[in-house]
């Protein structure tokens, strides 16, 4: 059954034409989730350890995985900032070490060449655009007009200049008739 969904869905097909880079990213940052979830239900810290090799793993992918190791990071300090029981610092601290041990080759070659770390998030940034704020109320806007009004011209998400719903593409109550 799930089988028959994914083969139909509009994600999956999506998500596999970005290459390995994101959806690996994602299975790794999902697998890190669970993995922790796992640790800090049956109270192991190898399950925690476990977890950063993960994350670790998923940053020598995409950058956005920079992001998820952050927000894996700042909930356990959330975490330990709010609760009584610290005992879920020491998922943390096990969450840690797993990524420092598989991410240390990394971590040197961005202490050897700095400006490696920032390459592709400097050429992602709005602010090295010559108008910032117009960049993002055009992104804005494009997006909040990309389902129902028109489209990009990229074609990995919808065809070229129509929308995302295309009424082809989703046929709505009105064009689909029971009369012959």
């Amino acid at each position: 059954c799930t089988a028959i969904l994914f083969a139909f869905a509009h994600w999956p097909v999506r998500l596999s034409r970005y290459g390995w880079i994101v959806t690996f990213m994602t299975m790794t940052f999902a697998v890190s989730i669970w993995l922790l979830l796992l640790g800090i239900q049956r109270g192991r810290r190898l399950y925690g350890y476990f977890a950063g090799v993960a994350a670790g793993v998923g940053l020598y992918s995409y950058l956005g995985a920079r992001i998820c190791l952050l927000s894996l990071l700042g909930f356990f300090v959330l975490d330990g900032l709010y609760r009584r029981d610290r005992s879920i610092l020491k998922q943390g601290i096990a969450l840690a070490t797993g990524v420092a041990t598989v991410g240390f080759p990394l971590f040197c070659y961005y202490l050897i060449k700095p400006k490696a770390l920032w390459v592709r998030t400097d050429e992602l940034s709005i602010f090295s655009s010559h108008d910032p704020l117009g960049t993002l109320v055009e992104n804005i806007w494009r997006h909040a007009l990309m389902f129902h009004l028109t489209g990009g011209t990229f074609a990995r998400d919808n065809f070229p200049g129509l929308p995302a719903r295309k009424a082809a593409m989703v046929p709505s109550s009105d064009q689909t008739s029971t009369d012959g």
